[in-house]
């Protein structure tokens, strides 16, 4: 998938998209955006991965540890 960042000046086919500390979007090492809070980042991810879902298919999402049952 290729995202542009948030300031147009870096275009990356990203492997894997995480939010920081600070709420800032990052991929392979490149900051894609920076958010004023993690609401917003999150949003932006949740945005991300609607695109790719309706581009690629289904995103498996990892469950919380108390919703698995071992």
């Amino acid at each position: 998938m290729w995202i542009r960042s948030q300031d147009k000046t870096v275009l990356v086919e990203a492997k894997g998209i995480y939010i920081d500390s600070r709420f800032s979007i990052w991929s392979d090492g490149l900051l894609l955006g920076e958010y004023s809070t993690k609401s917003k980042a999150l949003k932006v991810l949740n945005d991300i991965q609607e695109w790719y879902e309706c581009s690629y298919g289904e995103t498996f999402q990892m469950p919380q540890d108390e919703d698995v049952i071992a």
